[in-house]
């Protein structure tokens, strides 16, 4: 009698014939042998390759049935192998379940065990687990890994999973990571305004450098305007795509938007073709600054001195012009103080201005003597004295006419030089200083 195989069984040429029975019939036995092997395996468990299964049975009296050498080439959850071995009309029979599988199971699935730190990338270690199928054995376990750098876009997690039948598959999971945050700078929006100082608020703005996923946002420009200090300190920082904050970016700037105290009281002295300005040092000035109105040459003004000392002559005036002149005190980041004082170059004896062509009697005038009790005024009409007053101020109003030395005088056409001495002491006792000074003019009455 002759059983049917399944398609999935090959049937082997012949049973092998075990020696002489002795006693009780026994089972037959079976032996399960795999490709290029020299001795049978075990035929419990899983195979992942062809198994052929052969029996060894008491020959006495023996009619064997289905007990062909059968080799099981296709992957089966479970094949029934039997052998029955007849005594007359008694028969003993054994069998064996072989379970093949020699396909790997499919790696179906890979998954971080969290979302992206930021957006599509990661920054800090993850880990990526794997899942899988298999159709015979079954899955018997997944391993995944844990990803930690190098920082890359195109980082490349592998895995595998494993059937019951000790068959294996790897898979892979792409991610992005960058751990590394950007490089952080802090610039000024604009230069100091003297000497490494600011005198007015300014902008701070931070930039970032990141070699690998970007640089995504910087922290907003930060005005600085206060309070003075020569360290004053201003921070921020930049984020990469990955979410990773750069260190603190710092810059620090001197601040200073309060003006230093003025210069002391200005003091100025005059004379014929110069101006002398003078003022008590700032001891929180770091330098001083003079501007005439008007200016040198045709300028509406000028700087005129610009230093340390505190005082200043000016030689390139005019008599007669009215000048004002402003000083600053400036301090180290340029602040300033100003003071204003007028003054007027003239001649000791001014008026009437030297040179001067007149039709009428003019109005002499002279700078006042400190300590002048009056003043000795003497005119010539070409070589000749004509006049010789004494006046208590420094003015004296000319007549068309007058008389001196017993004679009249008249103002009569020509050339006129006049001459101021200031006179100390009394009337009777009188005390001359030196001469004051002179001018000229013409007298052209027709």
């Amino acid at each position: 009698m002759r059983r049917l195989l399944p398609l999935a069984l090959t049937v082997a040429v012949a049973c092998v014939v075990a020696g002489p029975a002795s006693g009780a019939p026994a089972l037959p036995t079976a032996s399960c042998w795999t490709p290029g092997g020299s001795a049978p395996v075990g035929c419990a468990g899983w195979f992942t390759t062809d198994v052929t299964v052969t029996w060894s049975y008491d020959p006495a009296g023996v009619t064997a049935t289905d007990c062909d050498v059968v080799t099981v080439s296709a992957d089966t959850a479970g094949a029934s192998v039997t052998c029955r071995v007849w005594y007359g009309s008694d028969y003993v029979e054994a069998g064996k379940v072989i379970r093949r599988d020699a396909t790997p199971p499919a790696v179906t699935g890979a998954a971080a065990e969290r979302a992206p730190d930021w957006g599509e990338w990661f920054n800090h270690p993850v880990a990526v687990g794997f899942t899988g199928t298999d159709a015979t054995s079954g899955i018997a376990a997944c391993a995944g890994a844990t990803y930690s750098g190098p920082d890359t876009a195109t980082a490349s997690v592998a895995g595998t999973c494993r059937d019951v039948a000790g068959n294996t598959s790897s898979g892979s999971f792409s991610l992005r990571y960058d751990s590394t945050p950007p490089t952080v700078a802090a610039v000024a929006a604009r230069a100091p305004d003297a000497n490494g100082w600011y005198r007015a608020p300014v902008a701070v703005r931070f930039s970032g450098v990141d070699a690998l996923s970007g640089v995504a946002s910087c922290d907003g420009p930060v005005t600085y305007g206060g309070p003075e200090t020569a360290r004053a300190a201003v921070s921020g920082s930049c984020r990469d795509a990955a979410g990773n904050a750069g260190a603190p970016a710092a810059l620090t700037l001197r601040y200073d938007s309060k003006p230093p105290a003025a210069a002391g009281r200005l003091r100025v002295e005059t004379g014929s073709g110069f101006t002398r300005v003078r003022w008590a040092r700032s001891p929180s000035a770091r330098l001083y600054e003079l501007v005439r109105i008007p200016g040198l040459g045709s300028a509406s003004r000028s700087t005129v001195y610009r230093g340390r000392k505190v005082s200043f002559l000016d030689r390139a005036v005019r008599n007669g012009v009215r000048y004002r002149y402003l000083l600053r005190s400036l301090d180290e980041a340029g602040n300033a103080a100003a003071r204003t004082i007028a003054a007027l170059p003239r001649a000791p004896v001014f008026a009437p201005a030297a040179g001067t062509v007149l039709r009428a009697p003019p109005r002499a005038a002279w700078e006042d003597v400190a300590g002048a009790r009056f003043y000795n005024v003497q005119l010539y009409h070409g070589t000749t004295k004509v006049l010789s007053a004494w006046v208590v101020e420094p003015r004296l109003r000319l007549r068309r006419a007058w008389t001196y030395d017993g004679r009249r005088r008249t103002l009569a056409n020509g050339a006129y030089r006049l001459f101021v001495w200031p006179a100390f002491g009394t009337r009777k006792q009188p005390r001359y200083g030196k001469l004051l000074g002179e001018t000229t003019f013409r007298v052209r009455r027709s």
